[in-house]
């Protein structure tokens, strides 16, 4: 049986790198550096694994609300 493992990701991770090149095979412009500045206070990234590879992620960024003025995740 094939395990999913879910673990925090930092840019010092070994998945870090796969993890964005997998995230720009749907968003080209993708890059964490634009993102996960220290300032940003966001959640940590999330990578999924399969057999120690990447299969998933989750990162998180801010945005305007949509109906508002404050910055929402």
């Amino acid at each position: 049986m094939n395990k999913v493992v879910f673990r925090n990701c930092d840019e010092k991770s070994e998945y870090w790198g796969a993890l964005e090149k997998l995230f720009q095979t749907e968003w080209s412009d993708f890059l964490f550096v634009d993102t996960y500045k220290l300032e940003s206070n966001l959640p940590p990234v999330i990578v999924a694994l399969r057999e120690n590879q990447v299969i998933g992620g989750l990162a998180y960024s801010r945005f305007k609300e949509p109906h508002g003025d404050s910055e929402v995740i």
